[in-house]
């Protein structure tokens, strides 16, 4: 058609092209007159000339004008009208023809299509177009392709016809996302030029596939020329509706499209996506009508909403309503082949498969999987997804594995790496290689699967040297190094090599912030203080009950109890249900000494959790530390039998009972626990240690758990007996409400009704199956733990050993097993004395406590005060230079004495004190605060001693001499003075106000240094740098070690020395009836007190002072060792005393002989001598100390010096 009525078409009513060659050259133009006159040339009316001129003046250049009339054929108006189109054509103009009713009439006749055509009935055309129009509404778009192409009624040739029967294909074709078959419907449209709103409409969503801003740009181009288009608009309905930015609502959208399905379908879908406009989605549902409810992209919107209302809220009401609603799909197998696009289909399978997987019922996800296989349905990435999570929930691998075989190649980048993760560890090497070489995915994410591909799959030497070819240490993956480096971590060979990546770790830390993956490798790789880092970020963002747990284990670890305190208290709920909770909370009790916080997680939960495990095991930690036996005695009387919890807390809680003499309960206790969890190997690990812990035992004592009277057979014992030539071993069944395996016979079997009350030797027969008689002997009756002590055994003895902590190993016989036991027995006592020279060594060398020190030689702070005063032992060090300076130490004491009114002591330093008699000085603070664990200490060393001068079965003790270990006859008197003063200790901080007693947490803040100093402290004295920065007052102490390691974590310290110096209670020397022969001398006491007067009192404080003095300088350079001699020797000598250059030639050897057994290999005697050359008299230089040999040196005797007090000074000499 050529236009619309009421427009100039210039005398053309139809345009059409010869054998449908769409040129201007075979263009037809047909004028159509239905009218009673038509003449030639007539003035008024219609006429021919009058048609022609019309056509003539229009835009349209065609090749023929048809003028088609419906009056009868005239003779005379034919012949005028041919020989105008006569000449025409010579005139080269378009011909003309007349076509009367009589001419068209016989056309149609001749055709039998057309003539059907015209004899249907208009009604009928059109309830056809109906028909077709409400199967593409209801999505029947196959059943609208069928009927279009079945069509035998209308007419084949009518152009309108062709068109309205194209626009139809195309709206089916694209809804079926046929993009071939609807762009050539599309083109077919376009030659026609007819720009018809439908056409339009198409084509812009031809064009949004394409380029989505140039489809919006042509819609609205369109819609101003266009603006009442109901096409259109709907079309500018949906890509608002569907624009995040534009935030519409329906009664926003045009009215008169507002009520349209397809309005109500797109605001569904938008509101269907959250959970928050589910009564949008319902509001407009109820609106439908049921036929509309009927079409599937509707219905499925409808259910999409529910299930993401149940996947939000999980209220029981939404679960009900999800179940209601996925029944509009059932059955399945029929209902999907009703839903025709292919993108509703697959949200079918989606939507389906979702509701299952949230409803859990995941053999229904199977069924419907299989389903799909057989149909060869099509699926999307979600459905795929759910497949997979089922697959990992049912422990399905073999599903897994046919799903990567299938789906691999349509997952996204980011799944396929999770899928091939999951691979690795089913060891589908191949399958991961295969397609680890044509991924094509960024660097990191393949060298993070190459690194985890080779840990899985390489045994060692070929890890190392894939690591090193492919020079895996270059990665930039962050992730791939920690793979790698958690397997390097894990042998203790390439330690070096993990360091070495751990480094290249924490240099790409700053670039690649994954603070979960860091944290969890850190926290595992037991680098605490790395991991709080992360963790800390973690717990800042969301306070997850598994990263919150590792972040208070981690401060445990680094002994940071403030904060550790502050997550117990806020997350002990959620914390109950990690395995090492108890233990940790236990660890911080340790080293707190601080049990309120286990009791106070009794108490809270001692009702709701009465039959767990972990608070039966606190309450025996508690019970140990605090209560009497007698109270442990009841508790462990009154655990119930039966009890949930980890297998090491079940165990832990037997091995209490054992202590306790519960022998039965606890045998009890560990059957069950094996019977509730057969072949668990982390449970039979746990037993297995319970059981190897007891095999120690004297020879006199019985093994607890093996040890049982069994003369005939019974309800859980294990039975050997012969059959045949074959020995069997069955346990008689002890619990018949647990599955069990061949290992069991139940205890109502024929079997076990003949075995109950035999001995072994005692035989009788059973009937078989075919009548025969089968004879059976039992040669062994065991009780069920020893048969388990005996298969776990023969476990661990097999190459792969599933209990990584025991050890196979093979012995000859019995008494050679023995006598290499004796033979390392014999060579660990003959290395006795290396260990406390090594010791000893540690000391010298390096930053170690006297805490430390006490620890290492396995004596307590007592002996090192009592005791080390008279031995030969190296010097315990008040001042070390090397790591604290004493003079700045000392400034510093003097700039803050008068502000210093609360202070932090340790127990050396309170033992000491008191040992010298001094202990009165710590009176002149307002508060002395001590940590609970110097108290403690101090108690335990109380309780020690008592028990130690009450025992008179002590033959002696180890001791010490000259670094090496004697026997020490026990002295009952110097035990009693011992427990005498520590019991003086422990009233005088009970009895006086001053003292405090805390326990120390820490200020919350984590140094670097804290895990490092952890390795050189003791517990006690660990507590006593945490209570000092806690409370933020100084540390007094003795200790030149702990003074040092204090002022690294920046707590100011105080030498007790300088203290007692300035006190104004001592005036003397300092403790001058005891000399300080166990420590260095500080410098102080030589600067300060009449040195020469100390001698003069009694001579023998000189060989002492001379004894520590020289010990504390051998172990200087040689240049500082000079240095401080030359001063000494300035000091001796003065106003009061003289000193003969016999006498100093003496004191030369003693201190050449020092030096030597100090530096032992790296002593010369040539350098020592030419650096005191310059300082000494040219006659000492020819005396012994300058010209003796060495041997002959290191025999000189302090001894022989003496003070000859008859002359009119005083002078140092040698005996005559």
């Amino acid at each position: 058609m050529y236009g619309r009525r009421g427009q100039k078409q210039y005398g053309l009513d139809i345009l059409i092209h010869e054998n449908d060659h769409f040129d201007q050259n075979s263009r037809i133009g047909i004028q159509c007159k239905h009218v009673n006159k038509l003449t030639y040339d007539g003035l008024s009316g219609d006429s021919i000339l009058k048609e022609v001129a019309k056509a003539d003046s229009g835009i349209q250049k065609i090749k023929l004008l048809v003028i088609a009339t419906t009056k009868e054929s005239d003779v005379s108006l034919q012949n005028s009208v041919s020989n105008l189109s006569d000449e025409r054509v010579k005139k080269g103009l378009f011909p003309i023809i007349i076509m009367s009713w009589n001419d068209i009439s016989n056309y149609i006749n001749k055709d039998q299509d057309l003539l059907k055509y015209y004899l249907t009935d208009n009604k009928i055309i059109n309830a056809f177009y109906k028909n077709i129009e409400n199967n593409i509404k209801y999505e029947k778009f196959q059943e609208a392709l069928e009927q279009l192409k079945n069509n035998t009624f209308t007419d084949s040739f009518n152009i309108s016809e062709i068109y309205k029967q194209l626009l139809l294909k195309a709206f089916c074709y694209y809804n079926l996302e046929d993009k071939s078959q609807f762009n050539n419907v599309l083109n077919k449209l376009e030659e026609y030029e007819w720009l018809d709103e439908k056409y339009i409409y198409l084509k812009i969503l031809q064009l949004k596939e394409k380029n989505h801003q140039l489809a919006l740009d042509k819609l609205k181009n369109e819609l101003e020329l266009r603006p009442e288009s109901l096409y259109l608009l709907t079309l500018d309905a949906y890509f608002k509706i569907f624009d995040k930015e534009t935030n519409i609502e329906i009664d926003q959208i045009n009215p008169s499209i507002q009520n349209t399905v397809k309005v109500k379908k797109f605001f569904m879908m938008k509101y269907s996506q959250s959970d928050k406009n589910i009564e949008k989605v319902n509001d407009i549902y109820n609106t439908l009508d049921a036929s509309d409810k009927k079409i599937p992209s509707i219905y499925l919107t409808y259910i999409t909403s529910k299930l993401n209302n149940y996947y939000f809220s999980k209220t029981e009401l939404s679960k009900e309503e999800l179940i209601q609603a996925i029944k509009i799909l059932e059955p399945y197998q029929q209902k999907f082949w009703e839903i025709e696009i292919p993108a509703f289909k697959k949200l079918a399978i989606t939507i389906l498969a979702a509701t299952y997987f949230h409803l859990e019922y995941f053999d229904k996800i199977i069924i419907l999987y299989q389903f799909i296989i057989h149909t060869q349905i099509l699926i999307d990435n979600q459905a795929i997804n759910i497949f997979l999570e089922t697959s990992y929930k049912k422990n399905r691998d073999d599903l897994f594995i046919e799903l990567c075989n299938k789906y691999f190649h349509l997952l996204e980048n980011e799944k396929k790496i999770e899928i091939l993760e999951k691979l690795i560890q089913l060891k589908k090497f191949d399958f991961v290689e295969r397609e680890l070489s044509t991924l094509e995915i960024d660097i990191e994410p393949k060298q993070y699967l190459k690194s985890l591909l080779w840990v899985n799959k390489l045994d060692e030497i070929d890890f190392l040297t894939k690591i090193s070819e492919e020079n895996a240490l270059s990665f930039s993956s962050p992730i791939s190094l920690i793979v790698i480096a958690q397997k390097l971590k894990n042998d203790i060979k390439n330690i070096e090599l993990f360091e070495s990546f751990n480094q290249k770790i924490k240099d790409l830390v700053d670039k690649n912030q994954d603070d979960e993956y860091y944290s969890l490798y850190f926290f595992q790789t037991n680098q605490y203080s790395d991991a709080i880092k992360y963790l800390e970020k973690l717990y800042q963002k969301h306070q997850d009950s598994k990263f919150s747990f590792y972040l208070f284990e981690s401060y445990i670890k680094v002994k940071n109890f403030k904060k550790a305190k502050y997550l117990f208290e806020k997350h002990k709920n959620s914390f109950l249900s990690f395995d090492n909770f108890i233990d940790l909370c236990h660890e911080m009790a340790k080293e707190t000494l601080d049990w309120s916080l286990c009791e106070d997680l009794i108490s809270e939960y001692e009702n709701e959790y009465s039959t767990q495990g972990w608070l039966w095991a606190l309450k025996i930690i508690i019970t140990k530390n605090l209560s009497s036996s007698l109270q442990f005695q009841r508790l462990i009387r009154d655990i119930p039998e039966n009890l949930e919890g980890p297998p090491n807390t079940i165990c832990l809680i037997a091995v209490q009972e054992v202590n306790a003499n519960f022998y039965a309960k606890a045998k009890n206790r560990i059957k069950h626990l094996w019977r509730k969890n057969l072949n668990d190997v982390s449970v039979e690990a746990e037993i297995f240690k319970v059981l190897n812990s007891f095999i120690n035992l004297k020879v006199s004592e019985k093994h607890p758990f093996f040890e049982e009277e069994l003369t005939n057979a019974q309800i859980g014992t294990a039975i050997t007996y012969k059959l045949k030539n074959m020995t069997e071993t069955k346990i008689i069944d002890f619990d018949e409400s647990l599955p069990r395996d061949n290992e069991f016979i139940s205890y109502e079997s024929e079997l076990a009704k003949n075995l109950i009350g035999k001995k072994v030797g005692d035989k009788f027969t059973i009937q078989g199956t075919f009548g025969f008689e089968n004879e059976y002997e039992i040669t062994e009756i065991t009780p069920i733990l020893l048969y388990l002590w005996r298969k776990f055994l023969n476990k661990s003895g097999q190459a792969d050993n599933p209990f990584n902590f025991a050890t196979s190993f093979n012995v000859g016989s019995k008494d050679e097993g023995i006598t290499d036991l004796l033979s390392k027995i014999s060579t660990i006592t003959k290395k006795r004395t290396e260990s406390i020279e090594y010791n000893i060594k540690i000391y010298q060398e390096h930053p170690l406590t006297i805490g430390g020190l006490a620890k290492q030689l396995n004596i307590d702070l007592v002996q090192l005060v009592y005791e080390w005063h008279y031995g030969n032992y190296t010097l315990l060090r008040t001042i070390d230079e090397r790591y604290i300076s004493e003079e700045i130490e000392r400034e510093n004491f003097f700039k803050n004495r008068s502000s210093v009114k609360k202070v932090v002591l340790d127990a050396f330093t309170l033992i000491e004190l008191f040992y010298f008699d001094s202990f009165f000085i710590v009176e002149e603070f307002e508060e002395v605060y001590l940590s609970t664990n110097t108290y403690q200490l101090l108690i335990y060393l109380q309780e020690k001693y008592k028990d130690e001068s009450q025992n008179l079965n002590i033959q002696g003790r180890m001791g010490f001499n000259n670094n090496s270990p004697i026997f020490i006859n026990h002295d009952q008197n110097y035990i009693n003075n011992i427990y005498s003063d520590i019991s003086s200790i422990i009233h005088h901080i009970e009895k006086n106000t001053n003292f405090l007693i805390e326990h120390a947490y820490g200020d919350g803040n984590i140094n670097e240094l804290n895990l490092i100093i952890d390795n050189f402290i003791t517990t006690e004295e660990n507590s006593c740098l945490r209570l000092s920065k806690e409370l933020n007052i100084p540390l007094i102490s003795f200790d030149a070690r702990l003074r040092a390691l204090a002022n690294q974590l920046k707590i100011q310290t105080i030498n007790m020395d300088d203290l007692v110096m300035l006190s104004e209670y001592k005036n003397n020397f300092f403790a001058e009836n005891r000399f300080i022969k166990s420590r260095t001398i500080s410098n102080s006491y030589l600067n300060s007190r009449n040195l020469q007067n100390f001698f003069l009192s009694d001579f023998k404080n000189f060989y002492s002072f001379l004894h520590v003095f020289f010990k504390e300088i051998s172990s200087f350079s040689n240049e500082e060792a000079i240095h401080y001699y030359i001063n000494m020797l300035k000091k001796i000598s003065g106003d009061k005393i003289s000193i003969v250059l016999e006498a100093v030639n003496h004191i030369n050897m003693i201190f050449f002989s020092f030096m030597f057994h100090q530096k032992k290999e790296n002593f010369d005697l040539i350098i020592l001598r030419e650096l005191l050359s310059p300082y000494m008299q040219p006659t000492i230089i020819n005396m012994s100390s300058f010209t003796n040999y060495l041997d002959e040196i290191l025999i000189v005797d302090i001894n022989k010096i003496t003070l000859n007090l008859a002359l009119e000074k005083p002078t140092i000499l040698l005996k005559s």
